[in-house]
């Protein structure tokens, strides 16, 4: 299901990107965030369901990930500065993909 979710989000993310008005932009929202919202619960289950007996490794091991979650925007803002808009928001195609990478090389 999280190799779905993702792979749903990166999908409906393209034409979204290059939706040509607003009102088809508004629309090509709704199929993103229904992709989008079980990211992170689903993501979180895996690595509770990996690490049953280490729930606190789990989330001492999400904390590892604060300041990179804290720097994101400002990278995200770096790119837009210098490659325009267009290239940022590109960029945050590669959250979803990443998942996809990593739920196919995790064993099981």
């Amino acid at each position: 299901m999280l190799a779905a979710s993702a792979i749903g989000c990166a999908v409906s993310y393209v034409p979204w990107l290059a939706a040509p008005t607003p009102l088809l932009s508004m629309l090509l929202m709704v199929p993103v965030g229904a992709c989008v919202a079980p990211l992170y619960p689903l993501a979180a289950a895996q690595a509770y369901a990996r690490q049953p007996d280490a729930s606190g490794a789990v989330l001492a091991a999400g904390h590892l990930f604060t300041p990179l979650a804290l720097a994101l925007p400002f990278l995200v803002g770096t790119v837009a500065d210098h490659a325009g808009t267009l290239a940022a928001l590109v960029l945050l195609l590669l959250q979803p993909l990443g998942l996809v990478v990593l739920v196919g090389t995790t064993r099981r």
